[in-house]
């Protein structure tokens, strides 16, 4: 059985996957394993891109709609997803099929990477394995403290502020109501004399 190049892993032991799991388009375990109506299981995307005008099943050759295709129970997608595979990466071994992608995205060390100064702007990317190394000497990485610090200060600096601009509201409005007093009273004396 022959991988697609293009998969970031490799089955451990090809010869002992069950050929009912085979998607007999790409001859690969079925990835997003789907049913045609007449029950012979393919990889969701070989069975769409099969057949052009008027599809039929590659196994058999019978005539179905597109629309017919269902996705396949979920022992056999467990069955599919506890298969070994190796990682083409870093050559890990023993990995389940399902945890390949977490493998990738949070754990192999070879997968590239961003420096986790990426959002202010450090242009490195490189292996996971080196990326610890990268950083002692990143300059963005000391930005990202300074940066931080400054991002609490200011964060705290516009919540005084805001405490200010509301106490300060709610002594204008204490001296507006002050001064209608004030004013009420100087009429009300100013009326009184005029009489």
């Amino acid at each position: 059985m022959a991988n697609s190049t293009l998969s970031p892993y490799e089955y451990m032991d090809d010869t002992s996957i069950d050929s009912d799991l085979l998607c007999s388009i790409c001859r690969e375990p079925c990835k997003e394993p789907y049913y045609t109506p007449c029950d012979h299981l393919f990889c969701r995307q070989c069975i769409t891109n099969w057949g052009g005008s008027r599809p039929s099943c590659p196994n058999c050759r019978k005539s179905m709609a597109r629309n017919a295709l269902r996705p396949a129970t979920r022992i056999v997608c467990q069955m599919i997803n506890n298969l070994r595979v190796k990682c083409k990466q870093c050559g890990q071994q023993n990995l389940l099929r399902s945890d390949i992608d977490d493998h990738i995205h949070s754990i192999c060390p070879k997968s590239i990477v961003p420096c986790s100064s990426v959002n202010i702007q450090c242009p490195w990317i490189g292996q996971r394995d080196q990326l610890a190394e990268h950083l002692v000497h990143c300059m963005f990485g000391f930005l990202t403290s300074t940066t931080d610090e400054f991002n609490v200060n200011s964060q705290n600096f516009k919540r005084k502020l805001e405490e200010i601009e509301g106490k300060c509201k709610q002594e204008e409005i204490t001296l507006n109501g002050m001064i209608e007093d004030m004013n009420e009273t100087i009429q009300t004396t100013a009326a009184r004399f005029d009489q």
